[in-house]
């Protein structure tokens, strides 16, 4: 155990707020009263603001008076209860549309893209046919020996519109003078019809290619369009359509109550993007017609395609930032809002290219630059690429000087999602520079459809929220703790940018392999304690060297600069390089040496160029093998920390631990995060610089630990997931090994004593069986008809038949012993179509609307309904469509029951009423023990006698902890309250609470809802060993 004093962090005052958002979706009908419940259960949760965020589902029209009422209802609560209330753009995602308004009311403003049609023609007539839409250019490209060549025919001239097909046309009636149209007589009247471009010309002799470049509407997303984002008006079209519109009505709560504005997701689309405006901003920032090399864009026709690969893509990026992210930001700062959001994609070089090329530059221009984390990965050894969102959202926050970087997280990480996978998420994107976490999502609803839409729901409708404060707590206090002092690392990489340029569209398989390769080599640098900030020409052309050191933006200091896997690079980079040579900075290459591109604004031919920024001689100052690049930067640079494997008998063992780190300095102080890089635990160790004392602890394969080295020690702040405020980082025991003693000895010897018997177990809520499983008929099912004649449907998987007339749906569940009120709750969205639904025959009447998991729960008591008798009793839920209908959710029942399975964990489900209060010798899961579907709390309770004699035998302190927790836990000791766990080690400091005869131990666990929601089952509950250990 390790305890160390905890004392004030010498920094500078110079800290941002602490925050925890959330990601709120409307989605459904709004209710005033409702809206103002949720804002009060997330502020006792402890967030600190909101995202207004229209989502999927929402039934309020977007953009009207109803609309604005609703923010309306939400940004004065906020400023009553104390929550920020943050704007959002869009809905729902991605941003630039306004709902759609901007391209349905001005189809001029609807996002095109470039296509290109080739064929393989010979010499003489050809006769080549293509779609219809904006003819740009056809060119005829010679090849020789298979190879395309620089000789180009531009057979635009030759380009035209013909309809080809015909359809026959057999009018029976006059209908040229419509007064007689019974007076015409019948007569064939064919035409011609779908119009389409044709090349006919006469090609010289020899083998061809011929291009076709048309300019079409590309189809995207919800709307079946999206917004050019590169033509300025259709920009300023949609600030007026939102940001405008939210002006007008809160401008005077701007930078208070609302702090931003948070535009998500933009871009441009298509493998080449394309608009109206481009050709001219082209020339203007290139000299020369982008429309004339085409062929270019598409097909590798020589070394020069690379230029203008990059010089359309480097467009691109400055087109789009010039339009949409520079506008929109100056609009954010001139009404006192923070501009927040990410862009997607962002962690894969091959889409960033297409769609987000110089993704770097763009979110240097907001005022909170964020990413985003969804699917539940991390950056890892299988999925390297995945460092590159945060990755650069904190470059890009260090090199414009700011203090943070925000994320949008967990969003379809699925209902499974627990604290502890959250917790390791978080401190992963910790250490990679995140500071500020928006929490997807809070769902206003889950009724329907909605529960399936990137879930999960961290809200009231999940078994998780009563433990979601303490989540947040570790939350706001990292974020705190990462705003102070100043960001440390050693190295700055290059992102190759151009190389990928180069690549895209048609070498797609070079490009995975240098996506592999950069991926591969970032996640070793930063699994060895590496960190890294990337940077691109525009940010390296403002920097400097100064006292050997790269100076960057706000206090940002490098050793040395990494040029990876750069298949080209820009002739600007080249030459500051080449500089920064002459200044002593080493420049180290990874790689084969690149080919030169021509920076934007440069003059004079590539050659040229190259021959400047290299006065015949290498940009860099080495050339480094990948396999030895560790070894040569730790002979280079001396790193202050460095976190060491442990060695069996105590002491490092000459290896580092491979760990993620992210250090903040401040003076002689650092605050240092190391996170476990690998799934296993690691015993490590840690040398202080100055004093030499050495630590030893265990880092788990789940989370990370924040401490302070300060000038006479180490002082700890979190650790696996929880706040250290005692000081004291808790290990995990040795199970294998711990001797124990049992309660019922009494603790008269031993320094272990198991408690994993004999526990009694209440429930804190209704018990659940999920109604899954029905059988449709399109009939009435006779009397004593079995409803099995029909195949099971699980209305989970999918909805049921749509019924086009009368319709009947079946679900059995067994019950046994005497029924108490059980109730059937369903949701609004649960069918479609007028419905009856009785139980065992009978109708019953309709719902009341009750919040069981969600506010648009109805429910009725159907206990009077039930068969009773001795024995086990069949029951059968009913639904009747009278004129068509689909049932499209499940039921559930719930109640004071215990349930089973007798079908070999199967539906149908049964009931067993009784005392539903357990009595566990042997802890295990909860749908071993009559819960399967159970969402919810449960008390775990027993009592133990201690003596004297074992409480004050020789030990520090005594601590327990439980082997298996799904998903959390939190302890009581005679009625003290000692704290929550949501992740691994589960260990209490009982040390203080404990006294010598009888004392009350009460856990109370809590489990995930994806039994609920997708009626699966899951561990859940207290499983294995628990112990009290005296250390």
């Amino acid at each position: 155990m390790l305890r160390f004093r905890m004392r004030l962090w010498k920094a500078d005052k110079r800290k941002g707020g602490e925050s925890v958002l959330s990601f709120w979706f409307l989605n459904h009908d709004l209710e005033d009263d409702e809206l103002r419940w949720q804002l009060d259960e997330m502020k006792d949760k402890r967030f600190t603001g909101v995202f207004i965020h229209p989502r999927d589902g929402l039934s309020v029209p977007y953009g009207t008076e109803l609309w604005f009422h609703k923010v309306s209802v939400i940004v004065e609560h906020c400023a009553r209860i104390g929550l920020q209330a943050w704007l959002y753009d869009e809905e729902p995602f991605p941003s630039g549309t306004a709902g759609g308004r901007v391209f349905f009311d001005r189809p001029e403003f609807k996002a095109r893209h470039l296509t290109m049609e080739s064929f393989d023609a010979g010499g003489g007539r050809v006769k080549l046919d293509f779609a219809p839409g904006r003819l740009i250019r056809t060119i005829g490209i010679r090849k020789e020996n298979g190879r395309l060549t620089r000789e180009w025919l531009d057979l635009t001239k030759h380009t035209g519109l013909i309809r080809s097909e015909w359809g026959p046309g057999y009018i029976q009636h006059g209908i040229y003078y419509p007064p007689y149209t019974d007076s015409g007589n019948p007569h064939w009247r064919a035409a011609s019809h779908s119009p389409h471009y044709r090349i006919d010309c006469v090609l010289p002799d020899g083998d061809w290619t011929v291009c076709a470049f048309v300019e079409r509407e590309m189809p995207s997303g919800r709307w079946g369009f999206y917004t050019d984002l590169m033509n300025p008006d259709a920009v300023r079209y949609f600030i007026e359509l939102t940001h405008e519109k939210y002006a007008e009505r809160y401008g005077d709560l701007f930078g208070g109550v609302i702090p931003g504005i948070f535009t998500d997701e933009f871009k441009v689309i298509g493998d080449a993007a394309w608009s109206p405006v481009l050709g001219a901003f082209f020339r203007d920032l290139f000299g020369y017609d982008i429309e004339e090399l085409l062929p270019d864009l598409f097909l590798t026709v020589d070394e020069s395609t690379a230029q203008v690969r990059h010089d359309y893509r480097l467009a691109l990026s400055k087109l789009l930032k010039a339009s949409y992210v520079e506008p929109i930001a100056e609009w954010c700062a001139k009404h006192r809002l923070l501009m927040t959001g990410h862009i997607s994609p962002e962690e894969d070089p091959v889409g960033m290219t297409k769609w987000t090329p110089y993704l770097l530059s763009l979110l240097k221009g907001f005022h909170l630059p964020g990413t985003d984390l969804i699917g539940g990965k991390i950056g890892s050894e299988e999925y390297p690429l995945l460092h590159l969102g945060p990755k650069f959202a904190s470059s890009a926050a260090h090199h414009s000087g700011k203090r943070e970087a925000i994320v949008e997280a967990y969003g379809a990480n699925g209902w499974e999602t627990d604290y502890k996978t959250m917790l390791k998420m978080a401190d992963w994107l910790f250490v990679m520079g995140i500071t500020d976490v928006v929490v997807h999502g809070q769902y206003y609803s889950v009724d329907g459809l909605r529960k399936k839409e990137a879930p999960p729901s961290f809200f009231y409708q999940s078994s998780h929220w009563p433990f979601f404060g303490d989540f947040s707590d570790y939350i706001v206090r990292m974020s705190s703790l990462l705003k102070e002092g100043e960001h440390r690392c050693h190295l700055l990489v290059y992102y190759p940018q151009a190389a990928f340029s180069a690549l895209i569209p048609d070498r797609l398989e070079e490009a995975d392999t240098l996506r592999r390769r950069l991926g591969d080599l970032l996640h070793e640098l930063l699994s060895f304690q590496w960190d890294f900030d990337l940077v691109d020409e525009e940010t390296l052309l403002g920097m400097e060297v100064r006292d050997g050191k790269l100076q960057g933006f706000g206090g940002e200091t490098y050793d040395l600069l990494l040029l990876p896997y750069g298949g080209h690079i820009e002739s600007g980079t080249a030459k500051m390089c080449s500089e920064f040579t002459e200044q002593g900075l080493p420049v180290w290459l990874v790689g084969d040496e690149p080919q030169i591109v021509k920076s934007a604004g440069e003059i004079g031919s590539i050659d040229e160029l190259a021959a400047a920024a290299t006065q015949d001689k290498p940009f860099w100052t080495k050339s480094v093998a990948r396999e030895s690049l560790l070894a040569e930067l730790s002979s280079v640079i001396s790193k202050d920390l460095t976190l060491w494997r442990a060695k069996d008998g105590g002491g490092g063992s000459g290896k580092p631990a491979q760990a993620y780190v992210h250090v903040r300095t401040s003076g002689s102080n650092s605050r240092v995060m190391f996170v476990n890089a690998v799934k296993e635990r690691q015993a490590v160790c840690l040398k202080h610089p100055v004093t030499g004392e050495v630590i030893e602890f265990a880092l788990p394969p789940n989370g990370g630990v924040l401490l302070d080295v300060n000038e006479d020690g180490f002082e700890w702040k979190t650790g696996v997931g929880r706040l250290l405020e005692d000081g004291i980082y808790p290990e995990l025991p040795d199970w294998s090994n711990a001797a124990s003693v049992s309660p019922q000895s009494g603790g008269d010897a031993g320094f272990t004593i198991d408690l994993s018997l004999d526990w009694r177990l209440k429930p804190k809520n209704d018990n659940v069986l999920v109604l899954s499983h029905w059988h449709f008929w399109d009939h009435e099912r006779k009397h004593g008809q079995p409803v099995t004649l029909t195949p099971a449907v699980n209305l989970i998987a999918q909805p049921s038949v749509c019924f086009d007339k009368e319709g009947h749906g079946y679900c059995r569940f067994y019950a046994e012993g005497d029924p108490v009120p059980t109730f059937l709750v369903y949701e609004q969205s649960a069918w479609a179509g007028e419905c009856v639904i009785a139980v065992n025959g009978q109708e019953i009447p309709s719902g009341s609307q009750t919040r069981r998991y969600d506010v648009h729960n109805f429910e009725v008591d159907i206990s009077p309904y039930l068969k009773r008798g001795s024995g086990v009793q069949t029951n059968v839920v009913e639904v009747h469509f009278h004129a068509g209908g689909q049932l499209k959710e499940p039921f559930r029942l719930y109640g004071a029951f215990k349930v089973s399975f007798p079908y070999a964990g199967f539906p149908p489900g049964r009931l067993h009423y009784g005392d539903s209060e357990c009595h566990l010798h042997h802890l295990d899961s909860w749908d071993d023990i009559g819960y399967p579907h159970y969402a919810g709390t449960m008390a775990y309770e027993k009592e133990i006698t201690l003596t004297e004699e074992w409480l004050e035998s020789e030990a520090e302190s005594v601590w327990l902890y439980a082997e298996e927790v799904n998903d959390a836990a939190r302890l009581y000791v005679n009625g003290i309250y000692l704290g929550t766990c949501l992740n691994d080690p589960f260990a209490w400091d009982v040390t203080d609470s404990l006294q010598a005869g009888v004392n009350r131990i009460s856990i109370k666990a809590v489990n995930s809802p994806i039994a609920l929601f997708e009626g699966g089952r899951k561990r859940a509950g207290l499983r294995g060993r628990i112990r009290l250990i005296k250390r």
